[in-house]
């Protein structure tokens, strides 16, 4: 009979610990998972980080690619506008050229209109006043 028990005992207590045994290779298997779980949630968090700060770069690059093209579509603006202005200044310049010109002209006439009345020669006029012999014989 002792040795029954010690039989039953036996059995009970290796039967206990294979309780045992599974037990703590379940928690071990927690333990596993729940690094496996620590790992993955860490790759996720970098690589959403990641993702962001690649959303943050586009976003300013795309932010500075605007500012230029503004800054390139100002600088032609004003461009234009100085082109244009150059342009006025060149047509006001011809301008006072051609009055220039024409007052000269008017001089020359008003000059070669006095010479003929003084009765000096065409030639000389034509010297003087650089006209041609028909506009002074008009005169």
């Amino acid at each position: 009979m002792i040795k029954r028990l010690q039989s039953a005992d036996s059995k009970e207590i290796e039967e206990q610990m294979n309780l045992e045994d599974e037990v703590f290779k379940d928690y071990y298997d927690l333990i596993n998972e729940n690094e496996a779980y620590k790992q993955s949630l860490t790759q996720y968090r970098t690589q959403v980080n990641k993702e962001r700060k690649a959303k943050e770069e586009a976003q300013k690059r795309e932010e500075e690619a605007q500012k230029l093209a503004q800054q390139e579509r100002q600088e032609k603006e004003q461009a234009k506008k100085r082109e244009e202005e150059a342009k006025k200044r060149e047509e006001q310049a011809r301008k006072r050229e051609e009055q220039a010109r024409q007052k000269e002209r008017q001089a020359m006439l008003k000059l070669a209109a006095k010479m003929k009345k003084y009765g000096e020669p065409i030639e000389e006029i034509m010297r003087e006043t650089g006209l041609s012999a028909e506009d002074i014989e008009a005169l």
